[in-house]
């Protein structure tokens, strides 16, 4: 045979005045590869574009055909990547950073082809912050230090905003809360925010203030103090330490109020 030709099948037969029927250099194979050396590479299936969440696996394939060996190289908006040189190429953990265009270029001894351009789109992920520990109410004395901690989870990155009976305090911004020397003015509710910075093309972000009159009170500290001990001999209405207790009360809006009266003559000074 002069040409090649696909046959599925193939006969010889002996007779009578046929003549003779030579073969030369008969090949037979699976493939056009098999019976056709020195193909330069063809794309066979090209790489797929994907559409997918900040955080994911990606992984974009190719399958090539040609004589082997086979060699690869993937490109990111014409880069060649470190280290992508199979057939397969993972991206764990993707940002919008890596969102583009991505090809494939395959190559042999006997020359090259460019793959079809896969597109990756890299949507924001929005996973609302939400609070995993709360702070701990704490019972303390005037002069005692006391800290307060919170903790959340979610989409990156969160910011924290410390709160008294309500109002923001000043450079409290972190997980922890940090009070020294405390008076009973500073008796109240503390809570902890925690908020979503705003990115282009991001909602805003909602605060994980979840159940906040739960947290009102896990988030708050309540005065120890006694006529006796305190050295307070006021405790009018319009003394200090009864109009702070009036603050706290106010703001946690309790079901129940109870109150302990302690003998004076019982009091250990």
């Amino acid at each position: 045979m002069s040409t090649a030709s696909a046959e599925s099948a193939f006969a010889l037969r002996e007779g009578d005045h046929i003549g003779i029927l030579y073969f030369d250099n008969l090949i037979i194979g699976t493939n056009f590869s098999d019976v056709l050396p020195n193909l330069p590479p063809t794309i066979i299936i090209p790489p797929q574009s994907q559409t997918v969440t900040e955080g994911s696996n990606v992984t974009f394939t190719v399958t090539a055909g040609g004589t082997p060996p086979l060699s690869y190289q993937w490109q990111f908006k014409g880069t060649n990547q470190d280290g992508a040189t199979a057939s397969a190429f993972t991206l764990p953990g993707v940002t919008t950073n890596q969102a583009g265009e991505y090809t494939v270029t395959v190559t042999n001894t006997f020359g090259s082809t460019n793959s079809a351009t896969a597109t990756l789109i890299v949507n924001l992920a929005h996973f609302p912050p939400v609070i995993t520990t709360n702070p701990a109410s704490q019972t303390v004395v005037e002069g005692a230090d006391v800290a307060f901690t919170v903790a959340a989870d979610g989409a990156q990155p969160l910011s924290y905003q410390w709160q008294f009976n309500g109002t923001n305090l000043d450079g409290a911004t972190g997980t922890l809360l940090s009070l020294t020397n405390v008076t009973v003015a500073q008796a109240g509710a503390y809570l902890g925010r925690c908020d979503q910075h705003r990115r282009r093309d991001e909602q805003p972000a909602r605060h994980a203030d979840r159940e906040r009159a739960a947290a009102r009170r896990r988030g708050s500290f309540h005065p120890h103090l006694q006529r006796a001990g305190s050295g307070a001999t006021n405790w009018s209405t319009n003394s200090l330490q009864v109009q702070a207790i009036g603050r706290q009360v106010q703001f946690l809006q309790p079901d129940i109020i109870t109150f302990q009266e302690i003998p004076v003559a019982s009091l250990t000074r």
